[in-house]
């Protein structure tokens, strides 16, 4: 698995595409085979819900943060009050989404941060009629007006643990053999966070390509199957940066753009400077220190761009 440096600990999808839809178009195309049976089924699906990783891993002993599945409405007002007493935050997650989209963190502490989400909910107070009040614009405090016999969408309520360090395992689930999950094949990641007193919390799983599944073979693409043997790589995201020509020239100019064959160098991994001003890069080297000097030259670089 590929390393990944401080600050690298979030990967934003920027679609999310089911498994039920692309089974749907290999049918309207002619192009079905026998994953498209079984992926019509929302194999993959299960594999993204937060709700469906809660049970398995309590059921199994893996050590999870303190939460619950809710409805929304009463039972989820209800549910983040009461939780919030425990360390005066907690994050409402939708049952399946990506990228932090549907993620709501409540604080009531005072300086409280975003994480994992695109913004953060500050309370007042932590009573069932203050989060109401401040859940009520998601949507999130009132039974939707269903028809008779239909059931709701689901939400995660967890109490936010400050993290010292994130961690993130990506996976390869094989056709056959072990390990077996629900009869899902392909690729897998799986979250973690170490808090503040030095517990092992995991967060999620996900059936699909995680945060360092790209480098994973962006590394085998170019350094070889066995890139790890010999090779460090360290990834950070959002960076700021300038276009990708100025920015690959001035890599150019000083040596450290990766050419095949060159073993080490920086590798512009995700360019997003038009939407965000910001890039994602891997540093390659043959070692920690090279990758730490690689990387060094390369902030110096994109401080006086």
């Amino acid at each position: 698995m590929a390393a990944r440096g401080d600050g690298a600990n979030r990967w934003r999808l920027e679609c999310y595409i089911h498994d039920r839809d692309i089974a749907s178009w290999e049918r309207l195309l002619g192009i079905g085979a026998e994953d498209s049976v079984r992926f019509a089924q929302g194999t993959a699906e299960l594999v993204n819900s937060k709700s469906v990783f809660r049970s398995m891993a309590t059921a199994c002993g893996i050590p999870v943060a303190e939460g619950r599945v809710v409805d929304r409405g009463p039972e989820l007002v209800d549910g983040v009050s009461e939780l919030l007493a425990r360390t005066g935050a907690v994050i409402v997650k939708q049952d399946v989404n990506a990228g932090g989209d549907g993620n709501i963190p409540l604080t009531a502490v005072e300086g409280g941060k975003e994480a994992c989400a695109h913004y953060v909910v500050h309370l007042a107070a932590t009573d069932p009629v203050t989060v109401a009040s401040a859940l009520e614009p998601f949507g999130l405090t009132a039974l939707p007006d269903l028809p008779a016999g239909a059931s709701l969408a689901r939400n995660v309520i967890e109490v936010y643990q400050e993290s010292a360090r994130e961690l993130s395992a990506d996976t390869t689930v094989p056709r056959t053999g072990a390990p077996t999950l629900m009869s899902y094949y392909g690729p897998m990641n799986i979250d973690a966070i170490v808090t503040r007193s030095g517990e092992l919390l995991f967060n999620e799983f996900n059936g699909r390509v995680g945060g360092t599944t790209g480098i994973d073979m962006i590394g085998r693409q170019l350094l070889g199957q066995d890139y790890l043997d010999h090779h460090v790589l360290v990834s950070r995201i959002d960076v700021p940066a300038p276009g990708s020509d100025i920015f690959v020239k001035a890599l150019t100019e000083q040596g450290l753009l990766f050419t095949r064959g060159s073993e080490q160098g920086v590798v512009i991994y995700n360019d997003t400077t038009e939407e965000t001003g910001t890039v994602e890069y891997v540093v390659v080297g043959r070692s920690w220190a090279e990758t730490s000097r690689a990387e060094e030259q390369l902030t110096g670089v994109l401080s006086k761009l």
